[in-house]
């Protein structure tokens, strides 16, 4: 999940470990690189995400927003609240 950084809004993403990632069979490990655009605002998000061969995250880099877990995803993603 990630959140833009010109507007706020989140953004789920998916990969397919099929056909989105870059195996290096020196080392097993694999390479996202991913370009999201925002829903809202059309800002353009780079995200480069290494896993090791377990598919577990090393390293993980964005350009254009910030990673967020999923309870804050949920949260920015809830309607909001009626006024009484």
């Amino acid at each position: 999940y990630v959140k833009c950084a010109k507007c706020g809004a989140p953004i789920r993403i998916r990969a397919d470990r099929r056909h989105d990632l870059v195996r290096d069979y020196d080392t097993g490990e694999f390479t996202l690189n991913k370009e999201i655009m925002d829903g809202s605002c059309f800002s353009l998000i780079y995200a480069s995400i290494r896993f090791d061969a377990s598919y577990r995250i090393v390293e993980q880099e964005v350009r254009g927003g910030e990673f967020i877990d999923w309870k804050t995803y949920q949260m920015l993603s809830a309607p909001p609240e009626p006024e009484a």
